[in-house]
């Protein structure tokens, strides 16, 4: 017997979307793998993403960046997925959580773009010729696919930590 009659409708869209949303950045993953394998090959490709500069073989910047965004987006929306099932099975979904269900992907598709930029600039190896290899490719998305499945908590430390070393309105109030 169900815990949540009334309530399938909502979760059923909820994971539907979930799933949307994965099945998606899949599609978009296989995309811009041909986009860098075609260029690391030298061969010419075209398209929408092409057209807005993303196929570009000396300038791999937009590329790159796709590459992040969408595999964080993956990782958050595996989390979220993961965090339905959870939620369902222990009795503990919310209605109320489904803003945190679709807001998570896009969080973690940002903060894989900023985290990969802070290490990549720490490491050196954001926008050079080699960064379109399909070693380095393939370690790129499978960072971002880990910051994206971890976004949700390091966007929860990263606030502890601001509001440790700022304080908070009230605080400053007096």
């Amino acid at each position: 017997k169900s815990a949540y009659k009334e309530a399938w409708g909502q979760i059923c869209f909820e994971c539907s979307y979930l799933v949307f949303v994965m099945v998606l950045c899949l599609f978009s993953l296989w995309s811009l793998l041909g986009i860098a394998v075609s260029l690391e090959e030298g061969r010419a490709t075209s398209g929408f993403l092409c057209s807005i500069g993303v196929c570009d073989p000396l300038h791999p910047t937009k590329l790159v960046v796709l590459f992040y965004f969408v595999s964080g987006i993956l990782g958050a929306t595996t989390f979220s997925t993961k965090w339905l099932y959870h939620s369902i099975a222990h009795r503990s979904w919310h209605r109320d959580r489904v803003v945190w269900r679709v807001c998570v992907p896009l969080m973690g598709g940002v903060l894989a773009v900023f985290v990969s930029f802070i290490f990549a600039r720490t490491f050196g190896i954001l926008f050079d010729q080699n960064t379109l290899s399909m070693p380095t490719i393939v370690q790129l998305a499978g960072f971002s696919f880990l910051v994206g499945v971890f976004a949700d908590g390091v966007l929860a430390m990263l606030e502890r930590l601001a509001r440790n070393i700022f304080g908070t309105l009230e605080s400053f109030s007096g």
